[in-house]
């Protein structure tokens, strides 16, 4: 019988959210015969082999109680979870199979611990091309998504018999797939939020999309199609984020104006977004609002001003209380 270690709970979601390697990620589901590990020395071996912090949140069988300690946190194993909601790590421990619990579970398991928007704020991270990474400049390191909208969408349908199921429901309809960035996250969470729920209910878009370009918009660029941030295909409206770190450098910065040009060339109406128009919630409304006149989707004023409140709450919760869903400790 082989020794097991399955992680869950915070560490897997550390894991999903730091992790830049490919390599030993193979989707094994867990055997049925298997002996689990629960000792503290498996806790830091498997820790250390994955790069995670300590205390490692592990997962027991239903019948074991055990205490938290300074090394473990012990969990139970659902009884009614989907299939492919533990995975295998192949060749990531030396004389132990470490298991781990999949992207799709993580985002089940905080369902219940996470407010609608950071939770569609997780979801679209785990759908992203990128990893956090705290000590690159730009706090990230590119990478293939370890999930996408339908794999979550069709494994919390399978989940309706586990705590946070509805939330988790909810939450799906809204994930986004695509994004290469933190900030094209927030900004693709409030773009797709109705506006009862705190955001702008201007959805229809896609994340990083190929626009192909016109002749004479070639001819200027040089090239024969360019990827843009968000993209309103039917509406021909594209948002590009200009971070400050990548898009102050003269060459970027000709490049981003011939990108522009190239992008109304071809019939496309384009907002470039810096950090200013997210420095306040008044200025992120005001851009938003040309978004929403240049998609000709007019909403009544009362309604707007209705659930004002609700998006200044979402807007503070995403762009000024620091990167929640990666500060594992408020989770």
């Amino acid at each position: 019988m082989n020794s097991a270690i399955i992680i869950t709970g915070v560490s897997a979601l550390q894991f999903w959210l730091y992790y830049s390697n490919n390599k030993y990620f193979e989707r094994v589901s867990l055997p049925k015969n298997i002996n689990v590990l629960n000792s503290a020395a498996s806790a830091k071996l498997a820790a250390n082999a994955l790069g995670l912090s300590l205390p490692l949140c592990i997962a027991v069988p239903q019948d074991s109680c055990r205490h938290a300690t300074k090394t473990v946190h012990y969990t139970n194993i659902g009884k009614h979870l989907p299939a492919n909601s533990i995975v295998c790590l192949r060749h990531a421990g030396n004389n132990m199979d470490i298991y781990i619990a999949s992207p799709e579970y993580c985002f089940l398991m905080f369902a219940a611990k996470l407010p609608l928007h950071l939770l569609i704020e997780l979801g679209n991270n785990l759908c992203a091309s990128y990893a956090y990474d705290p000590k690159a400049e730009l706090k990230q390191a590119f990478r293939e998504p370890v999930t996408n909208s339908l794999s979550i969408k069709q494994y919390v349908s399978a989940a309706a018999n586990n705590p946070g199921f509805r939330m988790a429901e909810r939450a799906a309809k809204y994930l986004c797939d695509g994004s290469n960035s933190p900030m094209e996250t927030k900004l693709a969470v409030m773009l797709v939020l109705p506006l009862f729920e705190g955001g702008y209910n201007l959805t229809g878009f896609e994340m990083n999309k190929k626009i192909i370009l016109s002749r004479a918009a070639i001819e200027s660029l040089g090239t024969e199609s360019c990827c843009c941030d968000i993209v309103w295909g039917t509406e021909c409206v594209v948002i590009e984020y200009d971070s400050n770190l990548t898009h102050l450098e003269v060459n970027q910065h000709q490049y981003d104006n011939a990108k522009s040009n190239a992008l109304t060339n071809t019939g496309y109406i384009t907002f470039r977004f810096t950090s200013q128009d997210i420095k306040t919630f008044r200025s992120l409304e005001s851009s938003f609002g040309l978004v929403r006149q240049a998609l000709k989707r007019p909403s009544r004023n009362d309604r707007l001003q209705k659930y004002t409140d609700k998006r200044r709450k979402v807007f503070y919760d995403l762009f000024k209380s620091g990167d929640q869903v990666f500060n594992l400790r408020v989770l």
